[in-house]
């Protein structure tokens, strides 16, 4: 447990994300966000239908507990982003940029829950290895004999290491 005293940060205090690096960020905001709504501003052309943008600053967001943001794809496995936490962030972009929060204390937090309970494996559940260490994979196209509520799963030195099942055929895969 650390405690720290001192006055809080504010939410205009800008953040240097660098290209080509993986970036540790803080979570400044003192209410849960949304991840689309944290980075609106470095995300462009969202298809409503799809959640997929046509081109983004950022390549992919991710948290130590296996959550993750990868906007190009349309995929948010957070539960919202969390006051006191710390992210990973990895541009797509070459170009380092000068990353701020939005303002507003509104707390709209998304629920991943459905995705999560939708895309949980049944068969390999019991057999996955926690390492604490997270790698997403995302399958943008399936071909082949393939089914909606059929389950793929993804071997270390065989072992189980992540199983998702199909909830959606027209949509990324998330193992």
């Amino acid at each position: 447990m650390l405690s720290v005293e001192g006055y809080p940060i504010s939410l205009d205090t800008p953040l240097l994300l660098e290209a080509s690096k993986v970036n540790l960020m803080p979570y400044y905001p003192t209410v849960s966000l949304s991840a689309e709504e944290v980075f609106a501003d470095y995300v462009y052309n969202v298809d409503p239908g799809t959640g997929m943008a046509e081109s983004s600053d950022i390549l992919i967001v991710k948290d130590d507990a296996g959550g993750f943001y990868v906007p190009t794809f349309g995929v948010n496995i957070f539960d919202g982003m969390l006051p006191g936490k710390g992210y990973s962030v990895f541009l797509s972009s070459l170009e380092d940029i000068t990353f701020t929060y939005p303002s507003g204390d509104d707390a709209r937090m998304p629920s991943a829950d459905s995705y999560m309970a939708s895309t949980a494996s049944l068969m390999y559940a019991d057999e996955i290895v926690q390492t604490g260490i997270s790698h997403p994979i995302i399958l943008t196209d399936l071909d082949g004999l393939v089914d909606q509520g059929d389950e793929l799963v993804a071997y270390a030195n065989g072992q189980v290491v992540g199983a998702t099942r199909i909830a959606d055929l027209n949509a990324p895969v998330v193992i």
